[in-house]
C-alpha cells in the first residue's frame, strides 16, 4: 500500500451525497438504527429542512437530500467530496492537467470553500476546504440560498 500524497492535497473522503425519498425515515435509519449522529440540517429559503449531514466517523460524513420522487433501486449517489488541504493548489493542479471545472472555487452555504469537476464518466466530484466557520466543524445549520 502506498502512502504517496495526492497532488491535490487530499486529506480524506469528506462526504458522499445520496438522495433519499423520505428524510425523516432516512435520518431514523442512519441515526437511530445505525447509531450515527446528525451533525446539521440544510434549511431552504422558505425555512424548510431538505437535507442533513450525518457524521459517520470524525470528520467523515454522509450528506442526504430529500428527493421524494427518487426511483428506488437505482443508485442514489449524487456526488462524492474530497477534503483538501489547499483548495487553491488543488484547483491549480486540476487546471494544469486540463480538467474543466463545473464550478470554480467559491464559498459554499456551509462556509466551506468548494470547487466542482467530473471524472471521464460524468461522476460529479466536489472539493472541500474547511474554514473555522464550516458547518462540518461547528455543527451550525446550513441555510442554503439555492433551494
Amino acid at each position: 500500500m502506498s502512502n504517496q500524497t495526492s497532488p491535490l492535497g487530499v486529506q480524506r473522503l469528506a462526504h458522499a451525497c445520496i438522495h433519499v425519498a423520505d428524510l425523516d425515515r432516512s435520518l431514523a435509519f442512519y441515526c437511530e438504527t445505525l447509531g450515527f449522529a446528525k451533525k446539521f440540517d440544510f434549511i431552504g429559503k422558505a425555512g424548510d429542512r431538505f437535507g442533513a449531514y450525518i457524521e459517520l466517523a470524525p470528520e467523515t460524513f454522509l450528506e442526504i437530500f430529500c428527493v421524494p420522487d427518487s426511483p428506488k433501486g437505482q443508485s442514489p449517489v449524487n456526488h462524492f467530496c474530497l477534503e483538501v488541504a489547499d483548495i487553491d493548489a488543488a484547483v491549480a493542479h486540476l487546471k494544469a492537467k486540463g480538467v474543466e471545472l463545473f464550478v470554480d472555487k467559491k464559498m459554499g452555504a456551509d462556509h466551506s470553500w468548494q470547487a466542482w469537476f467530473g471524472d471521464p464518466d460524468g461522476t460529479r466530484i466536489e472539493l472541500h476546504h474547511y474554514t473555522d466557520k464550516s458547518s462540518q466543524l461547528t455543527g451550525a445549520d446550513c441555510h442554503a440560498d439555492w433551494r
